[in-house]
């Protein structure tokens, strides 16, 4: 079976699935964005009857991308490694406030009257 879900205008997806009778559970067996597909596999299943179907006269998708999952997926990894980079920041500011960091050396120049001494 294939449930059409219409997320926004003009985005619609097929889900399909099948019934387990004997665990009274659903699973799904796919996500669908390709009319031409669904109707290709609908005449497999039922021959001739494409020629008057209107079982998908309601599909209609402009799906090009399809994330299933964590939307916040890259804002998350984004600021996981923004936090990363705070840290590593605040790690390396200490390490330098060491007595053992190598402090700046004062340059002479040729104009500086102590350095021709």
């Amino acid at each position: 079976h294939v449930q059409i879900m219409h997320l926004v205008d003009e985005v619609a997806i097929g889900v399909s699935f099948v019934y387990d009778a004997c665990k009274d559970t659903l699973y799904v067996t796919g996500v669908h964005m390709d009319k031409s597909a669904l109707l290709q596999q609908h005449e497999l299943l039922l021959p001739g009857h494409a020629k008057e179907c209107h079982c998908f006269d309601a599909f209609v998708s402009k799906v090009d991308d399809l994330r299933i999952g964590n939307l916040d997926e890259d804002l998350n990894r984004i600021k996981d490694r923004k936090r990363r980079n705070e840290e590593l920041s605040a790690s390396n500011m200490k390490g330098s406030d060491s007595p053992s960091s190598s402090s700046p050396v004062p340059v002479s120049t040729s104009s500086d009257s102590s350095a021709s001494r």
